[in-house]
């Protein structure tokens, strides 16, 4: 109904609770003893069901002759509860100007909340006096605004009550409702208008939810002081109160009233410390059952009366109830609880926007989802392509792994055909000379151990090379050479990417390719084949063990008088020392550990049957370059002739 602002008197605990306004301070004892002894003199009625009329007349004043001309008395609804300091004294003064303006004309009945709820949707009352959000419960059954509450501190009758929100001082987390989320909050009752109804339509209004705002909420019922005492002890952390009971209990000094203060207070027209939106206070309404002329006859009294109280309250015209209907609308209460009711037209009303939103929403998603199923249908169609080719070129690059290891076997025995009688001829040399001297030694009975064992240990060493060399000879089939004019640019580009993805792919080395279009030489495939395909595979071992590992290979043509061609590959691997770089190309002579130098020696020898050579060149800081020079057999042949 409105906020409490004082504990009821232990009168209104008895029998005959119908007493509707508080003492708060001692001079309305005088105005309760003439105003309200004949009210009790009447019959007990319970108090959840307070009595609604009265068979014989309760005031035995006598009315100002034609106040109004009723063949009936009219009948003021009135709530017993508890009203801050002005709504209380002008409650008490305008029942006692009543009295003494109509007499038994007007019947005064005191009721609770929902007693008088039942009393106005019964038609049981031609008026009644309650907060503005009580009375905007029923305009739509028909009741209309007589007059509004109005006092020095409340000069705007559409402004004249908030909620107040306290905590305790020295919170210095606590200064905005928004620093409330999630703490616990006490409040008089969850039906004052005046108190936490209006607290949950400000949250409402901040988009801050509602009671599930907080993390506990309290309801401590009347007194309101008992709000003031929770937050003191610290069993709530904010609590609820109606605008201007704060004032009252500083003017009062109630017990620890200074140790909290008001939470993000506003400035308007009204005087009082509050935290929400301010509302029209304390109104009074009639029924449509009450006769014009008596209301009228009323009306006119309500405003001839003088001001009430310290604070000088007066009846006056509130023009602005919007905002409660609002709260209403809001909250779901009065004209608007058809609101909770869940149907299918009022969900369509409600939501119609959000409705139509998400029904494009919807549309977009199904247009885009048929978008990006066929996207997908035709990015699987392309992907299945690239895998097909992807496995063609794996087969294509195994095809020609296998094609340059045989090749290389067909090269190596090319070349080693004509190099094992020169190359072997050393260790067999060596052999023989060894195997004579220890003849020679043992004709003559010399016997030295140690001497002979080193011999037969050099001996042993030379028959595993040459093991070796004969062990890498077997198993390769003779290839005839075939030397034509041949593309160079072409066989150095394709034998380079066939290493790259038969050998290297699974490596990170960097293959840089800069050969020009087309250099024409009279060459035979398989022997540059067989050039590259070393020099490149002992380039990319040299540098598997430093960062970024790169190879570069090259071709460019020769102008010297004579048709040549000059391959490089180039390394960024280790640096070498010259003597490493000398023992290169040498037969069993190899900077890798595993290695028996053929590769190089196949290299070489080609490089000399085409009136060449390979040469080495350290690069700085680090790495190798090999360069191969090859000539035109037939130009180099009839050079060498005319010689």
């Amino acid at each position: 109904m409105g906020g409490a602002a004082r504990p009821l008197p232990r009168f209104f605990e008895s029998q005959n609770p119908f007493l509707f306004i508080v003492v708060i301070f001692p001079r309305s004892v005088a105005t309760f003893c003439v105003v309200f002894l004949p009210v009790l003199s009447s019959p007990a009625w319970p108090s959840e069901e307070p009595r609604t009329n009265l068979d014989t007349p309760n005031v035995s004043v006598a009315a100002k002759p034609g106040a109004f001309d009723s063949p009936t008395p009219v009948k003021l609804g009135i709530p017993y509860i508890t009203f801050p300091n002005s709504e209380s004294s002008l409650l008490s003064d305008t029942v006692e100007w009543f009295k003494a303006q109509f007499g038994n004309q007007l019947v005064i009945l005191p009721h609770s909340e929902t007693s008088l709820r039942n009393a106005v949707l019964g038609g049981e009352i031609d008026l009644f006096i309650a907060s503005s959000g009580f009375y905007r419960e029923f305009a739509s059954a028909g009741s209309k605004d007589l007059a509004t509450l109005v006092d020095d501190k409340k000069k705007n009758p559409n402004e004249s009550t908030a909620a107040t929100v306290i905590v305790r001082r020295g919170r210095d987390d606590l200064f905005r409702l928004d620093d409330l989320r999630g703490r616990s909050i006490a409040a008089g009752a969850d039906d004052f208008y005046a108190g936490w109804r209006m607290v949950e339509d400000e949250l409402k209004r901040r988009g801050l939810g509602s009671a599930s705002f907080f993390s506990d909420v309290h309801f401590t019922g009347m007194p309101l002081s008992e709000v003031v005492d929770r937050v003191i002890r610290g069993e709530s952390e904010a609590g609820v109160l109606s605008a201007c009971y704060f004032e009252n209990l500083l003017e009062t000094n109630y017990p620890g009233i200074n140790e909290v203060r008001v939470l993000q207070p506003r400035s308007d027209s009204l005087r009082c410390l509050h935290t929400t939106a301010p509302y029209p206070g304390l109104t009074i309404a009639t029924m449509p059952s009450a006769n014009p002329a008596t209301m009228r006859a009323i009306t006119r009294e309500l405003f001839s009366m003088p001001p009430s109280g310290t604070e000088r309250a007066v009846w006056s015209v509130a023009t602005d109830f919007n905002r409660v209907d609002e709260l209403l609308k809001g909250l779901a209460l009065g004209p608007y609880r058809h609101l909770r009711e869940w149907t299918v037209s009022r969900f369509y009303h409600e939501y119609r926007f959000s409705i139509a939103l998400l029904a494009i929403v919807i549309a977009g998603v199904f247009i885009h989802s048929l978008r990006t199923e066929a996207v997908v249908r035709k990015r699987t169609a392309q992907l299945r392509e690239a895998m097909d080719e992807q496995r063609r070129m794996q087969l294509a690059a195994t095809e020609q792994s296998a094609r340059i290891e045989r090749l290389e076997r067909e090269g190596v025995m090319q070349q080693l055909s004509s190099m094992l009688a020169h190359e072997l001829r050393q260790p067999m040399t060596a052999i023989g000379f060894f195997t004579k001297g220890l003849i020679s030694r043992l004709r003559r009975g010399e016997f030295d151990r140690d001497a002979y064992l080193g011999v037969l240990e050099k001996i042993r060493t030379l028959n595993q090379q040459s093991n070796a060399v004969i062990e890498h000879v077997r198993g390769y089939a003779k290839a005839k050479i075939d030397r034509s004019e041949l593309d160079l640019s072409s066989v150095v580009k394709q034998t380079v990417e066939s290493l790259r993805k038969a050998r290297f792919s699974d490596r990170k080395i960097r293959f840089c390719c800069d050969v020009p279009e087309s250099i024409v030489l009279v060459a035979d495939r398989l022997e540059i084949e067989l050039i590259v395909t070393n020099l490149v595979k002992n380039a990319a071992d040299a540098c598997a063990g430093v960062a970024n590992p790169e190879v570069r290979v090259s071709l460019e043509a020769l102008t010297t008088g004579v048709q040549g061609a000059k391959i490089v590959v180039r390394d960024n691997g280790p640096a070498l020392t010259d003597e490493e770089v000398a023992r290169l190309g040498r037969l069993f002579e190899t900077t890798k550990s595993d290695g028996l130098g053929l590769g190089i020696s196949i290299v070489r020898r080609i490089a000399e049957s085409y009136g060449g050579k390979l040469c080495y060149r350290p690069r700085k800081p680090q790495g190798l370059a090999a360069e191969v020079f090859l000539w035109n057999p037939l130009q180099t042949a009839s050079r060498e002739t005319a010689s």
